[in-house]
């Protein structure tokens, strides 16, 4: 097996907003038309309206985000205008999430699923289907399904609790949330990960995972999602299959999130309701300090920001502050029975367009020529053999010319291990110093081995002087002995 090296980019995406906000206004039902609305849209800003003075301090209240999906706007729609664009930066490299955000009953699950929540696999019109199989089935027909790989895992957050949605036999069991100390990534320990190759495939996991997710009926919504839903894709990019030049990998992550949402602990007094609620609305709670945090720079800068606080910060550390772009969608509802729990989602969003952050590109290159490793190979083991030479040597007789020589051996050891670090450059500077450079030093490495064979020459005949210097010395001090006994 050929050892590899890997190198990150650092080039950043400069050319659009690395965290964006969109808001769906929900349809209002025809007995909701008649109370009137709480929201008007103008261009991409929000006016909340509050007649009764209970819930804002003034008439209208004004929210501007990076776009405005009314009511009007169907699933594609909302797919075009909001996850499309970073689906293209997807496939070069970098890492997506898409989550929606709001309260129970606003269109999260109808967003993220489409009809039905995905529960079922009706006939549904395309414009209808949910944003998950959109995005999925545009990835598959934009990859080359013979150097890529795409895998799937499902996973559900139930009252604090990281299930497995597609392990049929042990979807129960909790599972451990890790950080890899030296990707600085998270994943999810023991969570099953199926290799995907057609949308049916996709559609058949999802249902299952959906089969198995906890749902309730709560005041807002006769099926209510009580836990945050994750699903997570990974797509593996081999760009060049020519073995005489180094093979990139590319690595990428899309993650999409149907958050729960939250309802007053009065709306359902159920033991079992209340637990689920308070672990709800404390996740949501620690994505809020989260974002808070995030979004006032000053704060952002220094500051500890409490991701540990509940497993779906833990989850959603890359996508809030790590190396990921992000699309929020805060789902929002015109009835003003709904207008407090609306007025939150929005302030919350809206601080979240102000979240700013560098992604970079996750990059791997392997070097597999057999001839440039086993040429890497025989410098390090050329250097090696210098210093096992040069360890030890004690000069004895002509020290000045000796050190002479040691000291161009060293330089000479110096330069080849800067040829070796040469070998972590790109690939062009690789290429380059490997054909020119270090090809030209080979003459200067047979010197070198010649003139450490003549040191070891010289070394051989100082120990030879040595010897015969002691032996006369240990001849004379016999004589000395026998003429004082004498």
């Amino acid at each position: 097996m050929l050892q590899t090296e890997q190198s990150e980019t650092t080039q950043s995406i400069e050319n659009f907003k690395n965290f964006q906000v969109y808001v769906r206004i929900k349809p209002q039902q025809e007995d909701q038309k008649k109370q009137g609305s709480i929201v008007k849209v103008i261009e991409d800003t929000i006016i909340l309206s509050d007649p009764e003075y209970k819930y804002i301090d003034q008439k209208e209240k004004q929210f501007q985000f990076d776009c405005i999906l009314n009511q009007y706007c169907t699933n594609q729609q909302v797919f075009e205008r909001s996850v499309l664009p970073s689906l293209s930066v997807l496939l070069q490299g970098y890492n997506a999430t898409f989550f929606a955000y709001g309260i129970t009953g606003s269109g999260k699950t109808h967003t993220i699923f489409g009809k039905n929540g995905g529960l079922v696999n009706d006939q549904v019109e395309p414009y209808d289907r949910g944003i998950c199989y959109m995005a999925i089935e545009h990835v598959l027909n934009n990859i080359d399904m013979t150097n890529t790989k795409l895998k799937f895992s499902y996973l559900e957050i139930y009252n604090e609790n990281v299930r497995d949605l597609l392990n049929g036999q042990n979807n129960l069991k909790n599972l451990n949330i890790i950080e890899d100390p030296i990707k600085k990534n998270i994943y999810v320990q023991d969570l099953k990960e199926y290799q995907i190759f057609s949308i049916q495939q996709i559609q058949e996991l999802i249902q299952e995972g959906n089969s198995r997710r906890s749902l309730a009926c709560t005041f807002g919504n006769q099926f209510s999602s009580r836990s945050h839903a994750i699903l997570i894709f990974n797509i593996v990019q081999k760009l060049n299959s020519d073995a005489s030049k180094p093979e990139e990998t590319i690595f990428s992550k899309l993650t999409i999130i149907d958050l729960a949402g939250s309802e007053k602990m009065t709306q359902d007094k159920q033991a079992k309701g209340i637990l689920e609620g308070s672990n709800i609305n404390k996740s949501l709670l620690a994505l809020g300090n989260c974002i808070n945090i995030l979004s006032d720079r000053k704060k952002a800068t220094g500051t500890h920001i409490p991701y540990r606080d509940s497993k779906l910060t833990r989850i959603l550390k890359d996508s809030l502050g790590g190396n990921t772009k992000t699309i929020m969608i805060a789902c929002i509802s015109q009835n003003y029975l709904c207008i407090d729990e609306t007025l939150n989602t929005l302030t919350y969003a809206q601080r979240a367009t102000n979240i700013k952050r560098k992604i970079i590109k996750n990059i791997q290159i392997e070097y597999g020529s057999f001839e440039q490793m086993e040429y890497i190979k025989s410098l390090e083991k050329q250097v090696c053999f210098y210093k096992e030479k040069m360890t030890g040597y004690q000069p004895i007789i002509n020290v000045s010319n000796q050190n002479l020589e040691r000291k161009e051996v060293e330089e000479q050891i110096k330069e080849i291990e800067k040829q070796l670090e040469n070998c972590q450059d790109s690939e062009e500077e690789f290429l380059n110093r490997l054909c020119n450079d270090l090809y030209q030093n080979i003459e200067e490495n047979y010197q070198l081995v010649s003139s450490l064979k003549e040191i070891d020459q010289i070394l051989v005949q100082d120990y030879a002087q040595l010897d015969q210097y002691q032996k006369s010395q240990n001849m004379q001090h016999i004589v000395e002995q026998i003429q004082s006994s004498i």
